[in-house]
């Protein structure tokens, strides 16, 4: 009887091939050198990659991409190789990078039309910054009223407002990897027009501007700003402690020129300054009528 017998191969285990696709971004004095690890390993774990930048033979070590090769000189150019190791030995070098020169990165600037918004729940937003410099990302802190975000390529906010919020600060960072910049825009999601309660024209001192009773009679002076739905200034007044006890705390309707004011929706920010020196803030939103 004839025994069949089986042959098995045992491929040994060999240096792995070259790392792949290797990218360098070049900073401030160093550059960030990313890389695709090899098709074939060699059968054997790889147990770190090296990168050497040329001219200088600059050389760094680490677990994976992307590695960090610092000590370079800013306006000189530089390309740079990987290798990866396993417990065989090395692998040949990686095809080299594009040449790049590090150099010092100025913050990208970041500029909006405007640095106060206000916006209508349910109804689209778009604000488009214009970016000088270069950019690498962007982000927002804190996090953006619910249904807007940030497009972290260009620093655009968009979306539709899911929820109503009161005015606030929200800041813009823009980054090319090695410095930054900020801009702060200030947000007010409010309800449709057709959700507020009509404001008397002119506005009844009855309102106070939405500041409680127990407040004012300890109020010294009253600032109020009004703004309009694009948040542009419309009239500032600063009343005193005589017209706050007489009850003539109100706005007639017209802006700061004396100029009628056109019927839609205001917002209105009162200052309260107490007789301890305090200072509270009351905002209220508003559709106007129209001024007579």
């Amino acid at each position: 009887m004839a025994l069949g017998l089986a042959m098995v191969v045992v491929q040994a285990a060999t240096v792995p091939d070259a790392p792949r696709n290797v990218v360098a971004t070049p900073a401030d004095t160093y550059a960030f050198v990313a890389f695709l690890a090899p098709s074939n390993d060699g059968g054997s774990p790889i147990l770190g990659y090296t990168a050497i930048a040329q001219p200088g033979n600059i050389t760094v070590t680490g677990s994976g991409s992307p590695l960090m090769v610092t000590g370079l000189t800013n306006g000189s150019k530089y390309t740079f190789k990987v290798y990866a190791t396993n417990a065989l030995g090395n692998s040949v070098v990686s095809v080299a990078s594009d040449t790049v020169i590090p150099q010092v990165l100025v913050a990208p600037g970041i500029l909006f039309e405007q640095s106060v918004y206000v916006d209508t729940l349910g109804v689209a937003v778009s604000l488009i910054p214009t970016i000088s410099g270069t950019l690498t990302s962007c982000a927002v802190y804190p996090n953006l009223p619910l249904g807007l975000r940030i497009n972290a390529s260009d620093c655009s906010i968009t979306g539709t407002p899911r929820i109503a919020t009161a005015a606030s600060d929200y800041s813009v960072v823009a980054s090319n990897g090695s410095s930054y910049s900020t801009f702060v825009l200030t947000l007010t999601i409010v309800a449709p027009p057709s959700a507020l309660a009509p404001f008397p024209s002119p506005a009844a001192s009855s309102r106070n501007f939405g500041i409680p009773e127990a407040v004012l009679k300890t109020a010294g002076s009253v600032q109020v700003r009004v703004t309009d739905a694009r948040g542009a200034t419309i009239r500032e007044q600063r009343f005193g402690k005589e017209e706050i006890r007489s009850g003539r705390i109100s706005w007639d309707g017209r802006a700061s020129s004396g100029e009628r004011t056109a019927r839609g929706l205001y917002f209105l920010r009162a200052e309260v300054y107490g007789q301890d020196r305090g200072v509270k803030t009351y905002r209220s939103s508003f559709f106007h009528e129209g001024a007579p």
